[in-house]
């Protein structure tokens, strides 16, 4: 493999409250999303799958929000936050806080 640009900075928590700019591009850049129609996004069935996966994450998981979302035949930009004021104290992953939580009666 090719050398790769670092995506995260050495040292830096990402479980913090914080607001995150995500980019996510195709391999080889194909426009497997859609196409761009007369100023339009025209998108493929894996183009609306990415997309209501982006909405399902703040569904999905109470602790993060969407502030901006833009799919594009080849890519998507995303901004999300981790809102502090829902979270109180639970550090871990995604993967840790999406348990569901058992009934204890």
């Amino acid at each position: 493999m090719r050398e790769r640009k670092r995506n995260r900075k050495p040292g830096f928590d990402y479980s913090s409250s914080n607001i995150y700019f995500v980019t996510t591009c195709t391999k080889d850049k194909e426009c497997f999303f859609g196409s761009i129609t007369d100023g339009k996004l025209l998108k493929t069935d894996a183009g609306d799958v990415v997309e209501k996966q982006w909405y399902w994450l703040f569904k999905r998981y109470w602790y993060i929000k969407s502030h901006a979302f833009v799919l594009m035949p080849n890519h998507i930009h995303g901004i999300l936050e981790i809102n502090p004021g829902l979270f109180t104290g639970l550090v871990g992953t995604g993967r840790d806080l999406s348990l569901p939580e058992l009934d204890s009666n």
